[in-house]
């Protein structure tokens, strides 16, 4: 796909269902974004996926969290010079 198909069918989803995403699709996944690029060429991230109890333990938690601290908690790091870190 060319950058001009990729901008033109992009689109964001912010509504999810209950229905459990397969793990091999879950797999596939995080096998492609293993190489995709990061800012500054960083690759912060830490990848945990949960099922089970430990999500059900973890949907709580972030439930509570965002009662605590509604605009989350800020970069762990500047991803733009502009940026500084804590700042929302």
């Amino acid at each position: 796909m060319d950058i001009k198909t990729a901008v033109a069918v992009r689109r964001s989803v912010r509504a999810f269902t209950r229905e459990p995403v397969p793990i091999e699709c879950v797999t596939d996944i995080l096998e492609r974004a293993g190489r995709a690029p990061s800012g500054s060429n960083l690759q912060p991230w830490r990848v945990h996926a949960l099922t089970g109890s430990a999500r059900e333990a973890l949907i709580r938690r972030v439930q509570e969290k965002m009662e605590e601290l509604p605009r989350g908690e800020g970069s762990e790091y500047p991803i733009h010079p502009c940026d500084r870190a804590g700042d929302n």
